[in-house]
């Protein structure tokens, strides 16, 4: 074989590598979320989040950032035509986030299937350090996977919250995840 050849399956390794932790891990497979197959421990906790009064221009900015990255990770796993390498990612995602999600894209869209609904986000930054910002999330997985030839829901939404922590780094003026961590524990989001 020609060295373009091992490349590209080294390429397909890695990203199978990361699909397989993906999976064990479903943030909506990579969203935090229990449902779609991920196992969460028993243990339930509220998240601390910081008062509204403290939130600044920064903190905001992190927060938009990492909706954003979420907004576009549901829109691109609910299109059916939708590739893993969809540009739409690259706008709010980068390193090990990025490629954990195009990972679990591409299992999904190999196996025929899509979500339905939404991620219903609690997030809240604990930590900014110059141009980087830790967020804690206690988020809900409101999405279904469904069979997209035949519509039918193959595993349902979650029924409860998931503690997540996202760590976002400022690259070329823009706020962008680059790491994920499904804390394998359910929490409560709080009041909204």
């Amino acid at each position: 074989m020609g060295k373009g050849v091992w490349i590209g399956l080294g390429t397909m390794a890695a990203i199978a590598v990361v699909a397989v932790i993906l999976v064990a891990t479903r943030p909506g497979d990579d969203s935090g979320s229990t449902a779609n197959g991920s196992v969460a421990s028993s243990s339930s906790s509220a998240l601390t989040t910081r008062p509204a009064t403290t939130i600044g221009p920064t903190e905001t900015a992190v927060l938009d950032a990492y909706r954003a990255a979420w907004r576009a990770f549901v829109t691109v796993a609910s299109d059916p035509a939708a590739k893993a390498d969809d540009p739409r990612l690259l706008q709010n995602n980068a390193g090990s986030a990025l490629l954990a999600r195009q990972a679990y894209l591409v299992r999904l869209k190999s196996d025929g299937r899509a979500w339905r609904g939404d991620v219903e986000l609690h997030p809240s930054v604990v930590e900014v350090t110059g141009t980087t910002a830790k967020v804690q999330d206690c988020n809900v997985d409101r999405t279904s996977v469904i069979d997209v030839r035949t519509g039918q829901v193959v595993v349902p939404p979650a029924t409860s919250g998931a503690a997540v922590t996202a760590m976002l780094r400022l690259e070329g003026g823009v706020w962008k995840q680059v790491e994920f961590t499904d804390e394998k524990r359910t929490c409560v989001p709080p009041p909204s």
